[in-house]
């Protein structure tokens, strides 16, 4: 590789080619090759060739379905998620070009193969609420991820749900950020901490932008602490 960089465009492709034929399973090599591909058409027939001698290289799957139209970056991340079938941008990726219905499916292989994984189940309540799904039905949904979650021995950290509060906000999903709130703001906290973390979570949302997700703490609170004005 350092040869390849010192070398002229020209004879550092022939530098890889031999790199290739010598250590075929070296996935830095193929996706080098690639990068020196001026034509796209060549850059595709070089990951696809790389992926026979190392189907396991999420790094070529994923810069091989940047290339491709949506159609056959579908049937490649089909076979993707059989060749890498816990690598979660991957299922992800492939329910995103699904419809509906197909994804669903998809994100329950997701949950099989992941089932300690967080973003998975979040992105199923986004696709049930963009689907029309009501605000009650998602948090049912989210709260029935944490159980699972929990039996699966999932370390469960606040913060990293609220980040996924925050993305629901961002990406349009507004029951998925309330349902979250609801299910996961008092996660690890004793009922003394409770109030003072959670106006700092609130305030660091509103002076981040997240309206809604800061909102949404507030109304948890002054549920949870009634008669409180201030709140």
């Amino acid at each position: 590789m350092e040869l390849v960089r010192l070398e002229t465009p020209e004879k550092a492709k022939s530098l890889l080619a031999k790199a290739i034929a010598s250590i075929p399973k070296s996935e830095r090599v193929w996706l080098a090759a690639a990068q020196r591909e001026a034509d796209k058409t060549m850059k595709i027939k070089i990951l696809k060739r790389g992926l026979e001698f190392i189907s396991n290289s999420s790094k070529i799957w994923k810069e091989l379905v940047e290339l491709v139209d949506e159609n056959e970056a579908k049937a490649l991340l089909y076979r993707a998620v059989e060749c890498l079938p816990t690598d979660l941008e991957l299922w992800l990726a492939l329910a995103k070009l699904e419809t509906y219905d197909k994804a669903k499916v998809i994100l329950n292989q997701a949950r099989t193969h992941l089932p300690q994984e967080i973003a998975v189940w979040v992105y199923a309540a986004k696709l049930e609420e963009s689907y029309g799904k009501t605000k009650d039905e998602i948090v049912k949904m989210i709260g029935k991820s944490l159980k699972v979650l929990e039996k699966n021995r999932t370390i469960m950290k606040r913060e990293d749900w609220l980040k996924e509060a925050m993305i629901a906000e961002n990406s349009g999903n507004p029951f998925t950020c309330e349902a979250i709130i609801i299910g996961t703001i008092g996660l690890n906290l004793s009922e003394e901490e409770k109030e003072k973390a959670w106006l700092e979570d609130s305030e660091n949302c509103e002076k981040n932008g997240f309206i809604q997700t800061a909102r949404n703490i507030y109304m948890y609170m002054a549920s949870y602490f009634k008669g409180r004005k201030s709140l």
